[in-house]
């Protein structure tokens, strides 16, 4: 695989968003560029007037059109354009709006989740935004392809009563939201008709917490995309385990069958193409059971009732793996509170009957 250097260009070569031009312009912006360039050039123009220039043709070639330069520089994009004319630059050929992309990269600089810069990837153009991945990044990330939904334009986590969950991720969506570059985060609250309602309406059986940004929601909808996205994050240590604590606090289970810990496991259905690599990956740190299931099911949800028969992946942790697995993913990342509750439990049995570790059977299916 190649390394995130080798494929992108770090936007700030020489750190360019905290470059002294841009923030002496940005002080002025309100004055003629004649005297910008007399104030750069320390009362020589000319020499004013070849850092701007140099300025400018580094963000266009970086990819940012008119308008994000504008954005960057406190300038509307017709000043900008005009700029562009008075030191001979080429403005960045893009008509029309093109679709926003997010990818990450490693090199801590070249964060931009503001700004974005338009890319030709596979032969169409993209604005592309870029992200540092941090632990809480990889949490959501996590979090989201266990139970979200994906659109277009944005990304819904559904639970329901009571809002224990809710309430231990909430605040870590918004810190997510505000390190995407202050995207908005809503909670809405709904009855069985589907009727969006208050928190505190007696009627309330289920909430959506929504993610509202199109650059990520087409990451996660596109297939490579996402699949080198997660490619780098499970390369990483730091990134891998929030992630897996994200997921399992999705879609992950301990379960209890006569009051005494059996299984802890994580289930998906057979459409999702990325499980068995991840479960390759955990097999890799843990000893692993994973195999697929068919099974009948009926759901009833918001008042209606589902059925029909699914094939479902699932992936076991041998007891053996139990300890560890708290210990280096559940108590430190996890939010959510069953988890938290039974982490200890668990951890505490598989140690006292450490001498009788074993694989729970397949066909054992007691559930949270």
């Amino acid at each position: 695989m190649v390394k995130e250097k080798e494929k992108v260009i770090p936007m700030h070569s020489v750190n360019i968003l905290n470059n002294h031009t841009l923030e002496v312009i940005r002080a002025h912006h309100n004055r003629r560029i004649t005297t910008i360039e007399k104030i750069l050039g320390a009362g020589n123009a000319k020499r004013g007037a070849r850092i701007i220039k140099k300025l400018l043709a580094k963000l266009s070639s970086k990819g940012f059109s008119s308008q994000a330069i504008g954005k960057i520089l406190g300038k509307d994009r017709h000043v900008i354009h005009d700029w562009l004319r008075r030191y001979e630059l080429e403005p960045l050929p893009i008509k029309g709006a093109k679709p926003s992309l997010l990818k990450i990269t490693f090199v801590r600089e070249g964060h931009d989740v503001n700004f974005g810069r338009y890319e030709k990837i596979n032969g169409k153009f993209y604005r592309v935004f870029y992200v540092y991945p941090t632990q809480l990044f990889a949490y959501m990330i996590g979090l989201i392809l266990g139970d979200g939904n994906v659109d277009d334009r944005k990304i819904h986590i559904t639970g329901g009563k009571p809002f224990h969950f809710l309430d231990s991720i909430f605040p870590k969506t918004v810190e997510f939201g505000k390190y995407l570059g202050g995207r908005s985060i809503k909670v809405k609250y709904f009855n069985e008709e589907d009727n969006e309602l208050s928190r505190e309406h007696p009627n309330v059986t289920y909430w959506r917490l929504y993610i509202y940004w199109s650059a990520l929601s087409r990451l996660l909808n596109n297939k490579k995309f996402l699949k080198g996205t997660l490619e780098r994050i499970w390369s990483s240590q730091r990134l891998l385990k929030p992630f897996m604590a994200g997921f399992f606090d999705a879609d992950g289970y301990f379960t209890k069958k006569h009051e005494k810990p059996v299984r802890i496991g994580f289930e998906q259905t057979k459409d999702k193409w990325w499980f068995p690599l991840l479960c390759n990956k955990l097999k890799s740190m843990y000893s692993v059971w994973a195999s697929e299931r068919t099974r009948d099911y009926e759901i009833e949800q918001r008042g209606k009732v589902y059925t029909g028969t699914a094939t479902f992946n699932i992936a076991i942790l041998r007891m053996s793996s139990w300890v560890p697995f708290i210990d280096e993913i559940v108590i430190p990342f996890c939010r959510k509170p069953i988890h938290r509750r039974r982490a200890p439990i668990f951890k505490d049995h598989a140690l006292n009957v450490k001498d009788k570790w074993k694989l729970v059977p397949q066909n054992d299916d007691a559930n949270d």
